[in-house]
C-alpha cells in the first residue's frame, strides 16, 4: 500500500510539471509573437510619415496612417493566436514627431529630435495556467521605433 501511495503522489507531482510545463511553453511563445507585432507594428507606423510636411522640412507621422497599420497589426495577431485562448488585443500608440513634440519620449526609450512611434499590445485572454494557483490572463508587450538615419557623421545622407 505504502508503494501505492508513493507512486501516486510521484505521478500527481509529474502530471503538474508537465502541465505548467507545456502552458509555460504557450506563454513564452505568446510574449515571442506579441513582440515580433510588436517591433512590426511600431516600425510600419514610423514609416507612414506625412509627405506635405517632409516637402517643406518637417518630420511628421501621418497619425490616422500609422493608426490603421497598427490596428491592422493588432488583428492579425489576434487572429493568429489560438482559439482556446480567447483572446482579445488591444493597442496604445504614442507618436513623437515635429508637430507633436518630443516631450516623454525618453520614458519610452527613445532620443530627443528624431521622430518615434511607440506601441504596446495587450492581450486579455483567459488564464493561461491550467494549475489552480497560477494565473495569467493579461499579456503585454511594446517596442518604440525612431528615425535615426540623418545624423552627421552616421550614414544617411551628408
Amino acid at each position: 500500500m505504502k508503494i501505492l501511495i508513493v507512486f501516486l503522489g510521484l505521478l500527481l507531482i509529474n502530471i503538474s510539471f508537465l502541465s505548467y510545463h507545456s502552458d509555460l511553453d504557450r506563454f513564452e511563445k505568446m510574449q515571442v509573437t506579441l513582440k515580433a507585432a510588436a517591433e512590426e507594428a511600431a516600425a510600419g507606423a514610423a514609416l507612414c510619415q506625412d509627405e506635405a510636411q517632409y516637402g517643406m522640412g518637417f518630420l511628421v507621422i501621418d497619425r490616422r496612417g500609422a493608426e490603421e497599420y497598427v490596428e491592422f497589426v493588432a488583428g492579425d495577431v489576434e487572429r493568429r493566436l489560438p482559439s482556446s485562448l480567447e483572446a482579445q488585443v488591444d493597442y496604445e500608440m504614442e507618436i513623437f514627431d515635429d508637430e507633436k513634440g518630443y516631450d516623454g519620449i525618453e520614458t519610452h526609450g527613445g532620443m530627443e529630435a528624431y521622430p518615434a512611434v511607440w506601441v504596446r499590445l495587450t492581450v486579455h485572454s483567459r488564464d493561461l495556467f491550467r494549475l489552480p494557483f497560477l494565473e495569467k490572463t493579461v499579456t503585454k508587450r511594446s517596442a518604440i521605433y525612431q528615425w535615426d538615419t540623418w545624423k552627421e557623421g552616421k550614414g544617411g545622407l551628408s
